[in-house]
């Protein structure tokens, strides 16, 4: 089978535009409404995205528990790469880490984060697991990464 078999638009040699619909895209059409229909009989808002369950141990912030949106889903994953893409989310190795890149790598970790928060629509702000994102967030700059750079960071970076 090919895309051809499930739909097929021209424009014919006269400027009309051709549409040929096969059956097996109106049976994938029908399922869809068919499910769409079920989701709002009984109420499923969303079918992909469940609660999800996070240990962050950055700051001791802890457990959350979070049943996000698309966008909220995004920001949380963008969140994720950042920490664990850089020095910062990696266990200090003191034979081979250089401080200063790892003072650098929680500098613009912050900085993405911030930036993260900022990202999240004001029209979200009212649901509860996006606020639940927004507070990790926060508490992992000002409880995780805030108090060890403003303690050692200065320090380090004047001597």
């Amino acid at each position: 089978m090919n895309l051809k078999e499930l739909l097929h638009i021209w424009l014919a040699d006269n400027f009309s535009l051709n549409v040929e619909i096969g059956i097996l895209f109106i049976f994938i059409f029908i399922v869809l409404g068919i499910l769409f229909f079920i989701m709002k009989m009984f109420g499923i808002k969303n079918l992909f995205f469940n609660e999800t369950e996070l240990n962050i141990t950055l700051g001791g912030i802890g457990n959350i528990k979070i049943k996000p949106n698309h966008e909220a889903a995004q920001i949380a994953h963008k969140a994720w790469s950042e920490l664990i893409t850089r020095k910062a989310g990696l266990q200090f190795d003191s034979e081979h880490d250089i401080i200063i890149e790892i003072y650098n790598s929680w500098y613009q970790l912050f900085a993405e984060i911030r930036t993260l928060i900022k990202q999240i629509p004001a029209s979200h702000l009212k649901n509860k697991n996006t606020k639940k994102l927004i507070d990790l967030l926060v508490d992992s700059l000002n409880k995780g990464l805030r108090p060890h750079l403003t303690k050692w960071q200065a320090r380090f970076r004047s001597a």
